[in-house]
C-alpha cells in the first residue's frame, strides 16, 4: 500500500506541474522564462534591485518576486487589491519554490534572509519583511515612493482595472529614471 501510494504521490505531482498550477515548477519557468526572454540580450541587472509584482495574485502573491530575490534582488513588493488568500500556503510555496531552486543559498544570494523551517511549517515569521511585503492596495494609489521601484512585473493585469492611462501615471512616478515594466 506505502509502494502504491507513494507511486500515486509522484504521478499527481507530475500531472500537477503544469502552467495553471499557480504553484508548480512549471508556472515559476513560464513566468522567470518570459521575463528573461522579454529582456533579450539587454538583460536587466537584478541584483540589488527592488522589483514590483502588480496583480500578484492572491493564492501565490510571492513566488515570482522570491525568485527575484533569490537571484540577489534587494526587495519584491507584491501588490494586489484581494488579501492574501492563505498565509500559511503562500508561504510555504517559498520553502518548496527554495527546495526546487537552491542546493546553497549561501552561493547564490550570500546571507540568507528567510527561515526555511518556518516557512515549511506555513509560519509567516519565516519571511523578512524588510525583503519581500505585501500590500493590499489599488495601482491607482500606491503607497511607493516617488522611482522607489527598479523593476515592475505584471502579467494580464491591465484587462482587470478602470483608467488604465492613470495606472500608467501611477507606475511612472514609481518607477526610477532608467527603470523598466514588464
Amino acid at each position: 500500500a506505502v509502494l502504491v501510494g507513494s507511486q500515486m504521490h509522484e504521478a499527481l505531482g507530475a500531472a500537477l506541474d503544469v502552467h495553471g498550477n499557480r504553484f508548480s515548477r512549471r508556472r515559476y519557468r513560464d513566468y522567470f522564462g518570459a521575463f528573461y526572454e522579454f529582456l533579450g540580450p539587454h538583460r536587466f541587472k537584478i541584483d540589488g534591485a527592488t522589483v514590483v509584482e502588480l496583480g500578484c495574485g492572491s493564492l501565490n502573491p510571492y513566488g515570482l518576486l522570491f525568485l527575484f530575490i533569490l537571484l540577489g534582488a534587494r526587495r519584491g513588493i507584491a501588490i494586489d487589491l484581494d488579501p492574501i488568500h492563505d498565509d500559511a500556503g503562500a508561504v510555504r510555496a517559498l520553502a518548496n519554490l527554495s527546495a526546487m531552486m537552491l542546493i546553497n543559498p549561501e552561493d547564490l544570494v550570500g546571507e540568507y534572509p528567510f527561515d526555511l523551517a518556518l516557512l515549511r511549517n506555513g509560519n509567516p515569521a519565516g519571511l523578512d519583511r524588510e525583503r519581500l511585503g505585501y500590500r493590499q492596495e489599488s495601482v491607482h494609489a500606491l503607497s511607493l515612493k516617488d522611482g522607489e521601484a527598479d523593476v515592475i512585473v505584471s502579467n494580464a493585469f491591465f484587462e482587470h482595472i478602470p483608467r488604465v492611462e492613470d495606472a500608467i501615471e501611477e507606475l511612472a512616478r514609481v518607477t526610477r529614471r532608467g527603470g523598466i515594466g514588464i
